[in-house]
């Protein structure tokens, strides 16, 4: 036995991620006869698993290692009875269950329920909010993240969650344990929603858990909180699975409050699972895969342009997205077990406005003068198609991990893991739909071509990428009157490239300046992060006389890859750039300086890719001792950054330089955690939290342009010796389940948090710039309260509020600290003030109902809602602060001194099953629903404009004179006589006439500066009738499944 316990602690500490979240839970409890003495020897299986034990001479049994998900437990013991209770295990939670046995020795027909009513578990570290899969998948939230927003204390936020006041950034978000968090963001991608193609479908989750304070040392490099996605196994004793289709129903959609119907996305979104057992030895197998398509991904209000465009739902808006995920359970013996298991992900995205809806120009064949090949015709793809950014993220995992129970206390796993995620944002090559597995055909960065004064040549590199390269020179107009510089197509690519030019009126406003006509909307941006991972833990659990220890431990490792390569300007000869790693063409920008030795080393030292390591070890005791549960821990963090980082600031030492860089030294930190719960009595406690908490800030502020070879304006520049970020927390909380069905929940918090990254301001001369740095804090504070009925006679709810503060000097890492305008001294704000998320007030509520087979109301004997599922969920919350500012867009306040709006929200789902058990048998049916968002119909302004605190006008660019707009008179027809006619402000860049006919009112050739301002007028009665500031209006989806 030593030698056993010794083999496994060689293999974790050889083993030795940032966050270890489990996906079993553990059992226990203690079995009674009627007279309330303990029964020896009686045995307890959880059915349908591997998993049990023998109660001890006091009648207390331990079972460890039990998957997450509902179950049966079965008692039997010589001369009594058999009892059976259905259960929910919790991963990474201790449910305590006790029997009751009577004498008799006949078997249990009826399986008991009441074990299911534990609403309130003293054994919870902290606060979790945890939801079912099959819970999550009866609310209008077809998503995990906008489901789990229901809850207190945590929400979706743009690529991430918000968790107690927290940075968006500050929240690990996992899939069975394993982070799907982008490495350099710390959100989910940056395709800008939580809805992501990392994570699986609702239908493929066991459950969801959401630790959002106070918890344990087993969780680490998170100073907001952890989202744990468990995934479904399969079952061990059936085949299970469905397959749903979902599609938005136009005509049940609202109408904003200016008489304007809403758009709609046009969407089809599929699921598939399926999983059941493999054959042999209890192992199982599940696997699942989530397709959707929009057609408008950006849906607006249904607002008409002057020539019929409906501005609601543009063309270039379309967004495909996948996940597919895979399990393969085998149950190698009784005890040992081996899971294996991997995600693939995709999104991809085409990225519209309404600045580039009138870029109609179509692309064709050109030669190396960028004049048209004879011939060649128009390709068909308009230039908002060619030359708007498209971005595609790819995510992926394969992890492989063996769980082994040892004896009938204690369980370890070891686990490792590959991870990657990358990120493409560029203009298409080609134009199909992108492939299922491979995505768009983007342009990659190539510089293999130049041009002269009159033609491309090929070969010549020029800092330019190939693909937005443009060659200017003087020609005549299209009119062939004036002789100007213009601009001439690309051969590779056949459209006009260099910057976005709005120098153009070919829009039906006749709006100079306004609207893109041609060249690029922006560059180009490719990530890559991979890394391998290595964890692995142990649990003991051991009751020493009256006391009961939960004993775990373990170790992680993690190695990264990261590269990237930024180019904002691919149209310039020196462009605003960043690169690190070899991937994406390299860095095709630095100077090497005709072969000069020390430069050709800085080149070659920027191509390579940056590999941090990060560790830890954690230790945490959870012990019970007569209803007091005390859970001390302690966790340490390693974190290596693996680079240089500058250590002189007296000026501006580019990379590569011999001086003013040194290694950075690996760094460790240690954070304890504590955790009280008392009891006072079997139905409520008291719960008494600390923990100190680290988290390395995303791997964006260690090395995004650190290896800067020169300064262009003020440039922010990464810091590879940058510390983790800290934060204190401390928790009290009140629980009490009323009722077998009622529970309440009172919790308050404090964080402290310290060294937030943010950046620091550096005046060198003769370019200044910012270096990343830990130097922002805050804090934040707040109560929730939650109060909860379980589904019991049909019905269910849970209302929950939360009461908050957060306050802090910085809203992000990103955040530039404003310069005096008569010192230039940067003006650090003089106190904390209220952060960008600051939400003080939010209502959470759902309201279920359930029937089945002959339930429900009744008329004349029809029970007319059999089968009937119906869900009504919702929102209040109070608005988020913004800073007030002047017409010159200088803050004319504090910052974050006004409010937006307080907004509501409605959702409501409907499901009628339609049982086929009788034809198909099992359990197959089919699942009609209907979703309805903003089911009230809300549409009142939820945002202001900050200069003007109006939600329609912001007092700039949509309240213009006359007088801003140019005297200039446009003609219809050069006239040699009239030489305003033919000068050179009456053409754009590629030498066509700015006569804009649908703005000439009047029809007599000409549109003066009148008209213009008209057609002015005109578009911004288009802008406000969109109601940009407003609730969107109600939306309704319709879905069928089936299942088995």
């Amino acid at each position: 036995m030593v030698h056993r316990y010794l083999l496994v602690a060689i293999l974790l500490i050889a083993a030795s991620t940032a966050s270890w979240a489990g996906i079993t839970g553990i059992l226990t409890g203690k079995v009674l006869d009627k007279d309330g003495k303990p029964v020896p020897g009686a045995t307890v299986r959880v059915l349908e698993t591997t998993r049990g034990g023998i109660t001890k001479i006091n009648g207390s049994y331990t079972i460890v290692n039990v998957n997450a998900g509902t179950w049966d437990v079965r008692v039997t013991a010589v001369g009594y009875d058999t009892a059976v209770k259905r259960i929910s295990i919790v991963a990474d939670q201790t449910l305590t269950i006790n029997f009751e046995l009577s004498v008799g020795g006949v078997k249990m027909k009826t399986v008991d329920v009441s074990a299911d009513r534990e609403m309130i578990r003293s054994t919870d570290i902290g606060t979790s909010r945890t939801i079912k899969g099959s819970d999550m998948t009866k609310v209008a939230r077809d998503n995990v993240a906008s489901a789990l927003s229901l809850n207190a204390g945590i929400r979706a936020s743009g690529n991430n969650f918000v968790v107690r006041g927290s940075r968006t950034t500050e929240t690990q978000v996992l899939v069975d344990g394993l982070t799907v968090t982008d490495q350099f963001t710390g959100g989910l991608g940056q395709s800008g929603a939580t809805v992501s193609a990392a994570m699986p479908s609702p239908f493929a989750t066991e459950e969801v858990q959401a630790q959002t304070g106070g918890f344990g040392a087993e969780y680490g490099n998170a100073t907001g909180g952890i989202v744990n996605t468990v995934v479904k196994t399969g079952k061990t004793d059936r085949f299970e699975g469905l397959v749903r289709w979902r599609k938005d129903v136009p005509f049940l959609f609202g109408t904003a409050g200016n008489g304007v119907d809403a758009g709609y996305p046009l969407e089809d979104l599929v699921d598939v699972t399926l999983g059941g057992p493999l054959g042999f030895n209890r192992s199982t197998f599940f696997f699942s895969v989530r397709n959707s398509y929009q057609n408008h991904r950006n849906i607006g209000l249904q607002v008409l342009d002057p020539v019929g465009n409906n501005l609601g739902m543009q063309p270039n808006n379309r967004t495909w997205a996948r996940n597919i995920t895979g399990r393969l359970r085998f149950q190698l013996s009784n005890d040992i077990a081996m899971l294996v298991g991997g995600m693939y992900g995709l999104v991809n995205g085409e990225r519209n406005s309404w600045g580039w809806l009138y870029a109609n120009e179509q692309g064709i064949a050109t030669d190396n003068t960028g004049n048209p090949i004879a011939g060649a015709t128009p390709n068909g793809i308009p230039t908002r198609n060619a030359q708007q950014i498209v971005v595609q993220e790819f995510s992926s995992n394969a992890f492989a991990q063996l769980n082994h129970t040892l004896g009938q206390n204690t369980v370890y796993e070891i686990r490792g893991s590959f991870n990657g995620k990358t990120t493409e944002t560029a203009k298409r090559k080609t134009f199909e739909a992108p492939g299922i597995f491979s995505g768009f055909d983007l342009y990659y960065p190539e510089d293999n071509m130049a041009f002269n004064d009159s033609a491309y040549i090929n070969g010549e590199p020029n800092k330019i990428l190939d693909a937005y390269d443009y060659l200017r020179q003087t020609a005549y107009t299209e009119d062939g009157y004036v002789k100007i510089e213009t601009t001439k197509r690309n051969p590779i690519t056949g459209f006009v490239e260099g910057p976005t030019d709005a120098q153009s009126t070919a829009n039906p406003y006749g709006l100079f300046g306004f609207f893109a006509a041609r060249g690029n909307e922006g560059g180009v941006d490719f990530r890559k992060a991979t890394f391998f991972q290595i964890d692995g833990n142990i649990t003991h659990s051991a009751e020493v006389g009256e006391t009961r220890h939960t004993f775990k431990a373990g170790v992680e490792f993690r190695s990264l890859n990261l590269q990237r390569h930024l180019n904002s300007s691919p149209w310039d000869g020196s462009p605003f750039y960043d690169v690190y790693g070899d991937q994406f063409g390299g860095n095709l920008y630095f100077d090497t300086q005709n072969g000069d030795p020390a430069a050709l080393a800085a080149k070659a030292a920027s191509e390579k890719p940056y590999t941090p390591t990060t560790a830890a070890i954690f230790v945490q005791d959870q012990i019970m001792f007569k209803g007091l549960v005390f859970t001390p821990g302690f966790r340490v963090d390693y974190l290596n950054s693996d680079a240089l980082y500058r250590t002189s600031f007296d000026q501006f030492y580019p990379f590569g330089s011999p001086t003013g860089f040194a290694e950075v030294k690996p760094k460790f930190y240690i954070s304890p955690r504590i955790s009280i719960t008392y009891p006072l009595t079997e139905r409520q406690n008291f719960q008494l939290s600390y923990g100190i908490y680290y988290q390395a800030p995303p791997w964006s502020d260690f090395y995004d342009s650190f290896n800067a070879f020169q300064l262009r304006g003020s440039q922010s520049l990464g810091n590879p010796n940058m510390e983790m970020q800290r934060t204190n927390q401390y928790q009290v909380a009140y629980n009490q389940q009323l009722t077998d069905d009622l529970a309440i929940t009172i919790t308050g918090y404090y964080k402290d948090i310290y060294n937030q990254s943010g950046l620091a301001y550096v005046r060198v001369a003769p370019t200044p710039f910012y270096q990343q740095v830990l130097a922002d804090y805050g804090n934040s504070r707040g109560v929730e309260l939650t109060f909860q009925k379980r589904l019991t006679d049909n019905w269910q709810f849970n209302i929950n509020y939360t009461l908050s503060s957060a306050n802090g000097t910085a809203n992000s890492s990103a955040t530039t600290v404003a310069l005096d305008p008569y010192t230039g001294n940067p003006a650090f704000p003089v106190t904390d003030f209220p952060l960008s998320f600051d939400q003080r007030n939010r209502v959470n509520g759902q309201l279920g109902f359930s029937w089945g087979n002959d339930e429900g109301p009744s008329i004349g004997g029809i029970t007319f809602l059999e089968y009937f599922t119906m869900n009504v969920s919702g929102s209040w919350q109070t608005g988020l602060p913004y800073t007030p500012v002047d017409a010159r867009g200088q803050a004319a306040g504090q910052i974050n001194s006004a409010r937006f709006p307080s907004t509501w929200n409605t959702e409501l789902r409907i499901t009628r099953t339609i049982p086929l058990g009788d034809i198909l048998g099992g359990n197959s049916a089919i699942d009609l629903s209907l979703d309805v968002t903003n089911l009230l119909n809300f549409t009142d302004a939820i945002a202001y404009y900050p200069a003007t605190g109006s939600p329609d006008y912001n007092g700039t660019t949509l309240n213009r004179q006359p007088s801003d707009f140019p005297q200039t008179t446009y003609y219809r027809d050069a006239d040699p006589a009239n030489k305003s006619s033919i000068a050179p402000a009456q053409y754009d860049r590629i030498g066509k006439r700015l006569y804009q006919p649908l703005v000439d009112f009047n029809n007599d050739g000409r549109v003066t500066n009148e008209e213009t301002y008209r057609g002015y007028q005109m578009y911004v009665a288009d802008f406000v009738a969109q109601r940009g500031n407003y609730q969107f209006p109600r939306t309704a989806y319709f879905a069928v499944a089936f299942r088995f």
